[in-house]
């Protein structure tokens, strides 16, 4: 029997790297356990690179190779969406046989933060997942995202300040991840939902 809350932890990788960021540190997406404590029965298979690459490829349904790194969103975008100049955070790829990232990224700004997954999994995890994270979205104040029952947003309090937090199960065992951490509610939400139309717009 699978250990829900070890891949949980490996889906969520980006909220320890938010919440970090919340506290002027390094950036997490569950929001409770950190990435430095994941565990995982299989080895992790890094990426090539964990830098972005200018002429990424592309597989079915128009995402790029798995392994990716800043390519949905590149770290030039992310910063304009936060409305400041981003600097790319190093976050290593745990990806195994159960879960691959097939695109990743943590930027950080002066006064913002964002961290993204898009994630396959070889199981129908994320399913038992957005049910865990609608658990976890009773804390804060909940918005609509896309996918319907499938999709969960909502804003927390994090470190003083305001952490917005998506995920969405997508259909094949896909998953979209985001976080974004900002100085008030308005802004974090603001920054995830773009974020999160960006992503779905090509996982979806």
């Amino acid at each position: 029997m699978l250990r829900f809350s070890t891949y949980a932890v490996a889906a969520s990788l980006i909220v320890t790297a938010m919440t970090g960021c919340a506290s002027n540190d390094t950036p997490s997406a569950d929001g409770s356990t950190p990435a430095s404590g994941q565990t995982s029965s299989t080895k992790a298979t890094p990426a090539p690179s964990d830098t972005a690459s200018s002429s990424p490829g592309t597989s079915a349904a128009g995402l790029p190779d798995d392994h990716s790194v800043c390519t949905i969103i590149s770290v030039q975008d992310a910063g304009g969406i936060m409305g400041g100049s981003g600097k790319q955070l190093q976050v290593p790829d745990t990806s195994d046989k159960v879960v691959t990232h097939v695109d990743r990224c943590t930027v950080q700004t002066a006064n913002a933060s964002l961290g993204y997954q898009v994630d396959r999994y070889s199981k129908p995890l994320p399913m038992m997942m957005i049910q865990a994270m609608k658990a976890k979205a009773k804390q804060g104040t909940p918005f609509p995202v896309p996918g319907g029952s499938h999709g969960i947003g909502f804003v927390i309090n994090v470190g003083g300040k305001a952490m917005a937090r998506v995920f969405i199960a997508l259909p094949g065992n896909k998953s979209i991840d985001v976080s974004a951490t900002a100085g008030s509610p308005a802004q974090a939400r603001k920054i995830a939902e773009a974020v999160t139309e960006r992503l779905y717009s090509a996982a979806g």
